[in-house]
């Protein structure tokens, strides 16, 4: 441990510094005459500091001499990966450090930095400046606090797929992306669908991942489908994800709810009914399960058939399972030959 002694004023003063925990010094002398310091890492919160968040760091003054000294500033130099947070200060004013201030009454400061994004999980060195006030640090005494440093897994996940038609299968991508500061490993990706709405097709639902690089993504596809007896609209997807948290050394778990709207197969059914007067009653039945909008129905053009009066009529909006007839005269062929429906 390195030691200096200061003359101020009529006193000698003696800084000690250590990096976490109580420093034991012997003085040979009355110690009652002099101003003995000791600056000490009290802690830090969270710990480890997460790479990319804020972290609190608490540092303690003690003085075990009998000698009461003042003005003393503290202040912290952060270098790499440490960052100051804007609207915080680096120094504080300590003011009067009296005689025999012990840890029970020791003086504490709480500085708040910002750990890089960047920064991989280890032990960094903060350097730590006390000085005289109106004095410059370098006149002061320097020393290094350890600040512990490690990375949280963090993962979204999005789903690509906003709507699916019941009965036709359908590819559904999920997007897994590492957002957080530290790669991840083991994940195990799945889904299930509310009341199994949705199931998939040729694999389970269950997809395993060794590993996804930091501010990398993963797509993992299934092939799904809804049953035509499922009835139209939005059902809740529950994704989860497990993956080993390194900070902890346990498995995390997150679960992830989304949404996927069921459309209704559209399907028709016309009939038709007639008299030998050339009138006509057409019926179109909408068989599907969704609701259809803008219907119309059109006789077109045809050797065979020919329409006196209006050809095309506007049905609006066909709900399933209901109908809409229209009357017409048409002139019907000679032979039996198929009306055209459009």
């Amino acid at each position: 441990m390195d030691k200096k002694s200061l003359k101020i004023g009529s006193v000698m003063l003696i800084m000690l510094f250590s990096f976490v925990g109580n420093y034991a010094y012997t003085f040979a002398g009355d110690v009652s005459d002099y101003v003995i310091l000791n600056v000490n890492k009290v802690n830090q919160d969270p710990d480890p500091a997460i790479a990319g968040d804020v972290f609190d760091l608490r540092i303690s003054i003690e003085n075990d001499g009998g000698e009461g000294e003042g003005d003393f500033i503290l202040e912290i130099e952060p270098n790499y990966p440490f960052e100051e947070v804007e609207g915080e200060d680096l120094t504080q004013t300590i003011g009067i450090i009296n005689g025999y201030e012990n840890s029970n009454d020791a003086i504490v400061a709480k500085f708040k930095l910002r750990v890089n994004e960047d920064a991989t999980e280890g032990d960094y060195p903060i350097e730590v400046h006390v000085y005289k006030k109106g004095e410059d640090s370098s006149s002061g005494y320097t020393t290094e606090l350890t600040v512990t440093v490690g990375n949280e897994e963090s993962a979204e996940i999005e789903l690509d797929a906003e709507e699916l038609v019941a009965g036709d299968k359908t590819n559904v991508t999920f997007t897994i992306e590492n957002t957080g500061s530290a790669p991840i490993k083991n994940l195990e990706f799945s889904w299930e669908s509310e009341n199994n709405a949705i199931l998939p097709l040729g694999s389970g639902n269950v997809k395993t991942i060794s590993y996804i690089g930091v501010g990398k993504s993963v797509d993992v596809t299934y092939t799904v489908l809804a049953s035509t007896d499922v009835e139209p609209g939005i059902y809740e997807l529950t994704m989860n994800l497990n993956y080993d948290n390194s900070l902890t050394g346990t498995t995390e778990i997150v679960e992830h709810i989304g949404g996927i709207l069921v459309l209704g197969k559209t399907d028709f059914e016309v009939s038709y009914s007639g008299e030998d007067s050339g009138e006509y009653t057409l019926t179109v039945m909408n068989v599907g399960k969704g609701d259809v909008n803008s219907v119309i129905v059109s006789i077109p053009e045809q050797n065979a058939w020919s329409v006196s009066g209006v050809s095309t009529s506007i049905i609006g909006n066909l709900d399933g399972g209901t109908t809409h007839s229209q009357t017409s005269n048409y002139r019907p062929p000679i032979a039996t030959h198929h009306l055209l429906l459009k």
